[in-house]
């Protein structure tokens, strides 16, 4: 199992008068779905790059001038992306006298239908490549991963804490997920 951690700095709280932030709070909530969504593309952006450049690849990109890795260095979060991740069956599994709540819930990645010719054009469309070469990539890549994208969701466990800052105006959440999705 793949652990990934992540901390978040100071999101700003609104009216919250409470020295305690709990695990379920709608904005805590809020904050692991981002963080989860984050966590995905840290975690499969290089794989996702490493597996459209291989050899062959870059060698045929680097004879038109073109950095492979850099053409390809948001592939998830511009196609792949997670369009949400639900935070569901939310448990306090601690807290500690200093106001941390220690969490655990499950995470639903959810991967909607999508036009995949659109994102893949919207994609190259400011890359640095020559016009050929842009339209050789989108006709070959909207025609295999048309076909190799279905909507799914996936659901794996994390685990968080969440603390309030000193001053009462912020908060902390720390993110590990026991498994983050491939697509």
């Amino acid at each position: 199992m793949k652990n990934i951690i992540l901390a978040i700095t100071a999101l700003v709280l609104s009216a919250c008068g409470s020295s305690v932030m709990e695990c379920n709070d709608e904005d805590v909530t809020s904050l692991v779905s981002e963080l989860a969504i984050d966590i995905y593309n840290e975690e499969n952006n290089p794989k996702g790059v490493s597996a459209l450049c291989n050899q062959f690849n870059t060698s045929m990109l680097f004879i038109q001038g073109v950095d492979c890795s850099v053409l390809y260095s948001k592939v998830y979060s511009d196609i792949f992306y997670a369009d949400q991740v639900k935070v569901t069956s939310v448990r306090t599994t601690s807290s500690s006298k200093s106001g941390i709540q220690y969490c655990a819930a499950d995470l639903e990645y959810i991967f909607n239908d999508r036009d995949m010719v659109s994102l893949v054009k919207n994609y190259f469309i400011n890359a640095s490549i020559s016009e050929e070469l842009r339209k050789d990539l989108t006709d070959s890549l909207t025609t295999a991963w048309k076909e190799a994208f279905e909507a799914t969701t996936v659901m794996t466990h994390g685990v968080y804490d969440v603390q309030i800052t000193d001053d009462g105006e912020s908060f902390y959440v720390n993110l590990e997920i026991d498994e983050i999705p491939i697509l």
